[in-house]
């Protein structure tokens, strides 16, 4: 049953006209982009190399600067995108009632989980149609030989790359798990923003400090505290990873506490959604959630 509702979401989320237009627009932005920069640089012979770093800033690792920022969106699209179908699916099965008959042979811990993997199954499709339309749009604009210099920024795409998706996921499900239960609260699409927008807000918050704070100020002791918080690090990890500013224990330090975090963030959600899918009528509020009334 699992399987088939891994299955479900995946495929709904796939099909979603929403999803394809967006994605389409996007490739279609990336290349369009792309395409036009090549042509005014290809014409006026601008040299577009970029320079090695020279440090851990922005202003001396351009490139470790533009691979984070590309890393650290990587991040926050699935986590934004996913809160917002996860939440929706959510209640639209609490309305229609298809949930009472979910749970009559799943638990329903086990229906978030595998809500929260199928539709984070999609996402990745979609996120590797974005990675290939950038791709595509710096080889038209002619940059694409520029970015191979990655030794010369820090960076090993064959340990930086697995390391994004690793902080992706943890960060998906620390978000998505949270969300997804406070989702389960609310009985109307109308009410969801209530308790939609202050996990948003959340998770803008650490996507804004990897992005203005982590490339000027990469070794400070604030950074390295703020990094290693929950929440946070999922954001600033792949920033500090891209700029060559934090070793590997620091890393698995960060990732030991994320971890930690979602199993201990999985026993609330998972509570929360129980005591609160079946749930109709008026917002049920988190503390009688939580009490079980």
């Amino acid at each position: 049953m699992l399987g088939l509702i891994v299955s479900r979401e995946f495929t709904a989320l796939l099909k979603s006209k929403a999803m394809r237009v967006s994605t389409a627009i996007v490739v279609a932005l990336m290349l369009i982009g792309g395409g036009v920069a090549g042509f005014l640089l290809g014409d006026k012979g601008v040299d577009v190399s970029i320079p090695p770093a020279t440090g851990h800033t922005a202003h001396t690792n351009p490139l470790g600067f533009i691979v984070g920022m590309v890393a650290v969106m990587f991040v926050a699209i699935p986590i934004f995108m996913g809160m917002g179908a996860l939440n929706s699916g959510v209640v639209e099965e609490k309305t229609s009632r298809v949930v009472e008959i979910l749970l009559t042979t799943v638990k329903p811990r086990t229906l978030l989980f595998a809500k929260l993997l199928g539709i984070g199954s999609a996402m990745l499709v979609f996120i590797a149609c974005y990675l290939a339309s950038i791709v595509a749009g710096a080889g038209l604009a002619g940059v694409l030989p520029s970015m191979g210099n990655l030794a010369a920024a820090y960076l090993n795409p064959w340990t930086f790359a697995p390391a994004v998706l690793v902080w992706l996921a943890v960060g998906y499900f620390a978000f998505g798990g949270l969300s997804g239960a406070l989702a389960s609260t609310v009985s109307r699409q109308e009410d969801l923003g209530a308790v939609q927008t202050p996990v948003i807000f959340g998770a803008m918050i650490p996507m804004y400090v990897a992005l203005y704070l982590v490339p000027y100020a990469p070794d400070t002791t604030v950074t390295h505290i703020l990094s290693c918080c929950p929440f946070l690090s999922p954001f600033m990890m792949p920033m500090r990873m891209a700029l060559g500013a934090v070793g590997v224990w620091e890393q698995l330090l960060a990732f030991a506490v994320q971890i930690a975090t979602i199993c201990l963030l999985s026993l609330l959600a998972g509570k929360v959604y129980e005591r609160s899918i079946l749930h109709t009528g008026e917002r049920l509020k988190l503390r009688q959630a939580l009490r079980g009334r």
